[in-house]
């Protein structure tokens, strides 16, 4: 197993990173509510199913680095140490441990049951986390640096401390979604110029870094996330008439296996747990579909809360969607799938 102080000691930053209890989520007829004044850009469950985290602010200017964790009782644990907006968060199913990417250029790492953390210093603002199944590493993937600098994507080895992977993006790029093969063999990237000319989904071999296959889009078709199931990668993306559709493409070749219209908007969010694919928008709609053919299982009305993050638990029990308009989490129950 990793260890978490040795880790601290290679890459910490040295700024305090604390982690301390938030004030308790609402219980409403619908479910836990956690209040959070920025929209939710980032949810994530972890593996066991005992708490949600929630990344806010993203690029917002003023947007506080405060991040949260709440359980499945309303418990929340505040956690302090950005100093700028949060994009992503992910939890490790071996270890627990919490990544959440910063706009301040910072990678946080934070052991919850010690309730400690720190930093480790990027050269840009990170946009997306991801941690493998097969390898104790740490996907992530930056977002547009200041002119005359490059993206990357890159990953941590939490095993050895060090970093086997780093893969730059052509000048004025960013990746929008990020995913991880089970076996950590491969990553699949959203991929967007900036002037929105070159849009595309790559997936490039690890660690070697050689490209496995592209997928070219059209300009106006943007890619807003992706998970590696067992049916294949799963893709969210919008085009430019506004309509969301949801597909799944071949892991070894990208090839379209299936899609599915979900909506009209422009930005979503999306997530997998096992057979069941949760996409939200800024429509305020959830809807669940089932993988491998995208055939729709449920549609439910988020009484009109937009957002651009979803999060499925692990047994597919619950979903917690955070809004895009400031209200917050909510984590709500499902029925048996």
């Amino acid at each position: 197993m990793p260890d978490f102080g040795v880790l601290q000691e290679r890459w910490g930053t040295g700024a305090d990173f604390e982690v301390g209890p938030g004030p308790a989520a609402s219980v409403q007829s619908e479910g836990l509510h956690l209040p959070c004044d920025a929209p939710v850009l980032g949810v994530a469950w972890s593996a066991d199913g005992r708490r949600v985290a929630l990344a806010c602010g993203g690029r917002i200017a003023g947007a506080s680095g405060t991040v949260w964790v709440v359980d499945r009782a309303g418990a929340t644990l505040r956690l302090e140490g950005h100093t700028a907006g949060t994009h992503g968060v992910a939890f490790d199913p071996e270890t627990g441990w919490l990544a959440t990417a910063g706009h301040d250029g910072v990678l946080g790492l934070w052991d919850l049951d010690a309730r400690r953390g720190f930093g480790v210093r990027g050269e840009v603002a990170v946009h997306r986390v991801a941690f493998t199944h097969a390898r104790p590493w740490l996907a992530y993937a930056e977002e547009l640096p200041a002119q005359g600098e490059r993206a990357a994507l890159g990953i941590l080895d939490l095993g050895t401390g060090g970093r086997p992977w780093r893969h730059p993006l052509p000048p004025e790029h960013l990746a929008t979604a990020l995913a991880v093969a089970p076996d950590a063999t491969r990553v699949a990237f959203g991929v967007l110029r900036w002037d929105g000319a070159i849009n595309r989904t790559c997936c490039r071999e690890t660690p070697s870094g050689r490209p496995a296959w592209r997928r070219e889009l059209s300009p106006e078709t943007l890619v807003h996330d992706l998970r590696w199931s067992g049916a294949g990668v799963v893709q969210s993306d919008s085009d430019g008439h506004g309509v969301r559709r949801l597909r799944v493409l071949d892991p070894r070749t990208g090839v379209e296996r299936a899609a599915a219209r979900v909506g009209e908007s422009v930005m979503g969010g999306l997530d997998v747990a096992g057979d069941l694919a949760a996409s939200v928008s800024s429509e305020g709609v959830l809807v669940l579909c089932r993988l491998p053919d995208l055939s729709e299982v449920a549609r439910v009305d988020l009484d009109g809360t937009p957002s651009m993050a979803v999060a499925l638990a692990p047994d597919r029990t619950a979903v917690a969607v955070g809004a895009a308009d400031g209200r917050g989490l909510l984590v709500r129950a499902l029925s048996p799938p």
